[in-house]
């Protein structure tokens, strides 16, 4: 059986609009990692696509003692600190859905979650992510000035503490909140 290119292309062309029957938008990889400041480590997730390229991170401020975690490749899973509620998120092409609360990712791909005030809250940080290996960028947002003082707010440069005397947590906006 021969088949007509035209009909190839014309397949081609209509998998294009319907981004759920292509690879377009489902995750590839996810997984966890550590970010260390001034003697603090917390827990961070992540997901990445088809071509390596890092698409969230959320970086939260609960330690590894207790702290569950489950990850999926669709970029599914939740975060379960020892003392607080589960977090549960899910991504898709455009953004992320955390524990109810919608982000687009054309405002931020990394994610800031505390605990800290008692009532856990989102901040969506707008931090470029760069095109490259998702291991690579995560090496590099590990080391981001903002995402440290969020880790460890003593590790907050001098220059930061003269420009806004206000503690760390009070830096970030919040933009959503979970119970």
């Amino acid at each position: 059986m021969k088949i007509q290119p035209s009909l190839v292309l014309a397949a081609a062309a209509l998998l294009t609009l319907f981004p759920a029957c292509s690879k377009a938008g489902r995750g590839q990889g996810a997984g966890t990692s550590g970010v260390s400041a001034g003697g603090e480590s917390v827990i961070a997730v992540y997901g990445y696509d088809s071509e390596d390229k890092l698409v969230y991170y959320i970086v939260t401020d609960f330690d590894g003692n207790g702290t569950e975690t489950s990850v999926s490749g669709t970029w599914n899973g939740w975060i379960k600190p020892e003392n607080d509620p589960k977090a549960t998120y899910q991504g898709r092409s455009d953004g992320i859905t955390i524990n109810g609360n919608d982000y687009l990712f054309r405002n931020g791909r990394v994610f800031l979650m505390s605990s800290a005030s008692g009532t856990p809250t989102v901040t969506q940080m707008d931090i470029r992510v760069r095109q490259q290996g998702h291991e690579l960028e995560l090496e590099r947002l590990e080391k981001h000035e903002d995402i440290l003082a969020f880790v460890n707010p003593a590790t907050r440069s001098p220059a930061e503490d003269s420009e806004s005397p206000a503690p760390a947590e009070g830096r970030f906006p919040t933009i959503g909140t979970f119970n």
